[in-house]
């Protein structure tokens, strides 16, 4: 009767300690789903950095890519999509900005966004980040206009014009330039002559496409160019058949 007796007080000893096994510092080990799991570090992801402050308020004009007012859009961070945002390109610092709340926007940690699509008016403007792409290369976000076996990337840039406006007020100032990345080089351009640098590898049957075409290739146009890219992709295509 007395090793029953031993036996049953054991158990009673231990039976609130397999009932409280599930729980540590006061926080229940409760499984959560793999979905919400999911969201909570994306969220993590995405909202990671560092609170924005409008420091130009005195200057005239903005520092955006065509507007103040945040846009739709969508970042790709990490190898992962985020669709449903709300976005604004600061071109003078070239950082993107998103909508944390109405008052609060965030500039998202640069190493990790990859490229975002903005939508402005129905078009859809998509931007690289070519930081570290190729040695050489434009540094920063570049507005990517074509894409295939080489990239035809306009890059923004904003400057600060001091007295710009009736010689009182400051003001941005933007300015473009186009750059051609190839697996050779990158290139920027200013005319057909850096155009037929950068594809000198087929330049004569590049030159004689132009030629037949009548394409003339203009840098406030760099849209002028993409048929002869697409001319030069498939000289290359052909090349590795």
């Amino acid at each position: 009767m007395g090793r029953l007796l031993s036996v049953i007080i054991v158990f009673l000893f231990l039976l609130p300690v397999a009932e409280t096994a599930g729980t540590l510092n006061g926080t229940q080990n409760v499984s959560v789903p793999a979905e919400c799991q999911d969201t909570v570090y994306s969220r993590q992801l995405l909202y990671n950095g560092r609170v924005w402050e409008n420091r130009y308020q005195k200057i005239l004009s903005h520092e955006f890519f065509m507007t103040r007012t945040p846009v739709s859009g969508s970042v790709t961070m990490n190898g992962r999509i985020f669709h449903g945002l709300l976005l604004r390109y600061d071109i003078y610092n070239d950082e993107l900005l998103i909508l944390d709340s109405p008052d609060t926007y965030l500039q998202l940690n640069k190493e990790a966004v990859s490229s975002f699509v903005m939508e402005i008016d129905g078009i859809r403007y998509l931007f690289e980040n070519f930081d570290g792409k190729k040695p050489g290369s434009m540094k920063g976000y570049g507005q990517v206009i074509w894409h295939g076996d080489s990239w035809l990337v306009k890059k923004h840039v904003k400057e600060i014009k001091n007295k710009a406006v009736n010689n009182i007020y400051d003001s941005f100032i933007e300015s473009q330039s186009v750059w051609l990345v190839t697996r050779e080089a990158t290139l920027q351009l200013s005319g057909s002559g850096d155009l037929y640098r950068a594809l000198s590898d087929r330049a004569v049957e590049v030159k004689h496409f132009v030629r037949d075409n009548g394409i003339r290739f203009r840098v406030k146009e760099p849209e002028s160019v993409i048929p002869v890219l697409k001319f030069y992709d498939s000289l290359s295509a052909r090349s590795e058949e």
